[in-house]
């Protein structure tokens, strides 16, 4: 083989290694998920005649490097002042009353199960969603509840799982997003199974 033909199969291998090479970055790499809390709010609650702590976050989410095909979340939280853990456990309620932030007073919160995690089965490659998390904790008897720390590890189809520990932002940069919340009147009180323990 002459010199020109080595060079010549050198530069196709090259060519082909270089067209190839983000089809199989592709195949081979894996989503990795990240999390930002925009917005969060809680109250204690009777749920189905069990008294729990209702949970409820605003998330902005991104999975970068590929699309990831969630199957369940597990949660858990740690709220200041307590040393343990809490598992939380997702819920969906079409219509929930907590107190308004940062009012304090009733209001329902609506939002769209598609919005809603685990009902959100793709988190779309690169591309951020804003995403909502209902759940509730089996802690009482607590007031002016503040999040030390959250980790939400979610799980795929083949069983494969990321944790996300999400940094608690600071109380001025909680965003109050009054699309999903409107007020409290005497009919949707006595329509909404969700009775708020109050003091």
């Amino acid at each position: 083989m002459s010199a020109t033909s080595i060079l010549t199969l050198i530069g196709s291998l090259f060519g082909a290694a270089a067209w190839t090479a983000p089809y199989v970055y592709s195949k081979c790499s894996k989503p990795k998920l990240k999390a930002r809390l925009v917005s969060c709010s809680g109250s204690e609650a009777n749920v189905i005649n069990e008294l729990a702590y209702i949970n409820f976050f605003a998330l902005n989410m991104i999975s970068l490097n590929k699309s990831f095909q969630m199957k369940d979340i597990n949660i858990k939280v740690k709220y200041k002042g307590i040393d343990e853990y809490f598992v939380g456990d997702w819920i969906w309620l079409r219509k929930l009353i907590l107190p308004d932030y940062p009012q304090g007073n009733l209001v329902t919160l609506e939002i769209k199960p598609e919005d809603t995690l685990p009902f959100v089965g793709t988190l779309p490659k690169d591309s951020t969603k804003l995403v909502y998390l209902l759940f509730k904790t089996k802690v009482s008897n607590l007031t002016n509840i503040e999040f030390e720390e959250i980790k939400l590890t979610f799980i795929d189809f083949k069983g494969k799982s990321q944790t996300i520990n999400v940094t608690i932002p600071e109380e001025s940069k909680i965003v109050y997003d009054d699309r999903i919340w409107k007020e409290v009147d005497e009919k949707t009180l006595n329509e909404i199974k969700v009775n708020i323990k109050e003091g």
